[in-house]
């Protein structure tokens, strides 16, 4: 049986009404960092999971990053 296709930061966004710079501000991140993560290129976990944090605390979720198709770095 395959798995649901996991949830992407740039779709996370898109059902809501913040920009992508408004993320980045409450998440404390560039908003470079935040278009690599929506464009799937990787970034470092300690980035993604800030990006996460602030996805779930704005949308009242808890989402964990094995839930999130993000690309890391190693």
């Amino acid at each position: 049986m395959s798995q649901p296709p996991k949830l992407t930061m740039k779709y996370m966004r898109e059902q809501s009404t913040f920009t992508r710079a408004a993320i980045a501000r409450y998440a404390k991140l560039s908003e470079e960092t935040m278009r690599k993560m929506e464009e799937g290129q990787p970034v470092s976990r300690e980035s993604a999971q800030k990006a996460l944090n602030a996805f779930n605390q704005l949308f009242n979720t808890s989402y964990s990053l094995d839930q999130i198709d993000v690309a890391l770095l190693d």
